[in-house]
């Protein structure tokens, strides 16, 4: 398993990025989207093709090569090799991917301050005894 990690910080978003990252038929889908869903489309692509390169470097691929597509249930795959399972998650300026030879699954979260009144709302007293971690902001993200 391989994954790669990347944030929008140090990219320049323009179409000579999405053109050298995408394939055509990633590239139609992208150009559909409003400019909020290119970013977090484009850095989920380039990071699961990064793991992939990185969990095969015996191909010798192009990034817009690997065409990654969702299933009917939004499941990415790679239409390289059916053997081939990977997992793309984004979150505000960062995205995560992941490939693997087995299924896989991964979520990312960006940990932001959430009012107490969520965590009263969304938990037990008892399960927020459980989880309690010291910092009931980050109760939240971990329950």
């Amino acid at each position: 398993m391989e994954i790669a990690l990347l944030t929008s910080d140090n990219l320049n978003f323009n179409d000579e990025l999405s053109k050298y990252f995408l394939g055509s038929k990633e590239l139609e889908h992208y150009n559909c989207l409003n400019k909020l869903k290119q970013v977090q489309y484009l850095l989920g692509r380039i990071a699961v093709k990064q793991a992939f390169f990185k969990f095969d470097s015996t191909k010798n691929f192009r990034y817009a090569d690997i065409e990654i597509f969702n299933d009917k249930k939004g499941i990415p795959y790679t239409g390289l090799d059916k053997e081939i399972f990977c997992s793309i998650s984004h979150s505000h300026n960062m995205a995560l991917g992941s490939v693997s030879n087995e299924v896989i699954g991964l979520d990312i979260e960006k940990i932001k301050p959430h009012d107490d009144e969520l965590l009263k709302y969304m938990s037990t007293t008892h399960e927020q005894q459980l989880f309690a971690c010291g910092d009931k902001k980050e109760l939240i993200t971990t329950i």
